[in-house]
């Protein structure tokens, strides 16, 4: 299953965008999955993302997250940090209420942190809600059922 990935980053010039594109990089290639990998570098198509945040990675066009983080739910962090990130960094991230989202039955979040040895987490695959990977199309509907759902997770 191809996943979507997104950096915006402008020009790719400075030293936090270049990072950024490297460790995703690298974490496509640790977790052996297929990725498309692309780079959205004009205003006119960063505006379509509400972040002002840059860089920003989008995974699979993962509005629930953001949803959750809007509402003070769940603090959003990015799981390649769990993937790549250095002990201090993943110490950190051990800390956190952490809630994993996967999209599909290849449960990609769930095996980071096995592989890193993160045990504390709660867990919500989307096929188990009854939403297909790259054929449920996102709705505001669908949006608002997997927020409830992801709301109550503790």
């Amino acid at each position: 299953m191809l996943n979507s990935i997104k950096i915006l980053c402008p020009g790719r010039k400075c030293g936090k965008c270049r990072k950024m594109i490297q460790k995703v990089e690298e974490a496509v290639h640790i977790s052996g999955h297929e990725a498309k990998i692309e780079i959205i570098d004009t205003i006119d198509e960063m505006l379509n993302y509400r972040t002002w945040i840059l860089p920003t990675l989008v995974i699979n066009e993962k509005i629930v997250a953001r949803k959750l983080s809007r509402n003070d739910v769940r603090k959003m962090n990015c799981l390649t940090v769990a993937a790549t990130g250095t002990e201090e960094k993943i110490d950190e991230f051990k800390k956190c209420n952490i809630l994993i989202i996967d999209g599909c039955t290849e449960d990609c979040g769930r095996k980071i942190m096995e592989m890193r040895g993160i045990t504390d987490y709660r867990y919500l695959r989307l096929t188990d809600l009854g939403y297909e990977k790259g054929k449920t199309p996102t709705s505001q509907e669908i949006i608002q059922i997997v927020y409830e759902k992801a709301e109550v997770v503790y």
